[in-house]
């Protein structure tokens, strides 16, 4: 079961972290909730910043809805900027490390396109990257996360936290507190870029001590949000 009850006459908003399976989630939250999904993503090409949605008309509406999207307060359009009001949230998590990496090569392969994501990397070695480049995942979160009140964070705002590694039983968690159509298994990892270096075990330690807040979220999520979902799975129905 879910910490929260979930409130289909309030908008719920999926917070699309980068590099953490939100593309794949996308097309089925797309089929979920079809023209009541409200995409929230920065607009290239000089269009910029997402439109706010009227939540309060949402909510009058009643209509099960779902903002779905980045939302980077680093660059004005995060959760407290444009929702502040919005109290259910789900996202997906994925190892701090492997979100980190996945992003280089994304970075890479975007560039080659002729276009540059917001705050590529300029290092050439994903070493150099690991050591000293810009981790993003907290900066998407409904509220500042500290050391000190990441477990409330979690706790507080979230209907459920899904894990990239575990995405179809994540879906399918989800499905169920939101009261939607079970999804096939073996979802598509969508967006995934190839992956020609790796890091040594000494860079692998230098990131997991530099990010401690972030592992501290991982952990803390996978701790609490995991058990449940497979005791859901292996209760009667």
């Amino acid at each position: 079961m879910s910490l929260l009850a979930y409130d289909p006459t309030a908008p719920l908003i999926f917070v699309h972290i980068p590099k953490a399976g939100g593309v794949s989630c996308r097309a089925v939250f797309d089929a979920w909730f079809g023209p009541n999904l409200y995409p929230h993503y920065f607009r290239p090409k000089g269009d910029g910043l997402p439109p706010q949605r009227d939540f309060s008309r949402l909510v009058r509406e009643g209509t099960p809805s779902v903002i779905y999207g980045h939302f980077n307060k680093h660059r004005d359009f995060g959760v407290e900027q444009y929702y502040p009001e919005a109290s259910q949230f789900m996202t997906i998590l994925r190892d701090p490390l492997d979100m980190h990496i996945s992003r280089f090569f994304y970075a890479g392969r975007v560039e080659k396109k002729g276009r540059k994501i917001f705050d590529a990397p300029d290092n050439k070695s994903l070493e150099d990257f690991v050591k000293t480049g810009h981790l993003n995942m907290l900066e998407h979160f409904p509220r500042q996360v500290t050391m000190s009140n990441y477990r409330d964070i979690i706790e507080e705002y979230f209907l459920h936290i899904g894990f990239l590694d575990r995405l179809d039983e994540s879906l399918n968690h989800m499905a169920k507190i939101l009261n939607k159509p079970s999804v096939d298994t073996k979802i598509p990892h969508l967006n995934a870029s190839a992956r020609t270096q790796s890091v040594s075990a000494e860079i692998e330690q230098v990131f997991r001590e530099k990010h401690e807040l972030e592992y501290s979220v991982y952990t803390h999520a996978r701790n609490l949000f995991l058990p449940r979902q497979l005791q859901t799975q292996l209760s009667p129905e």
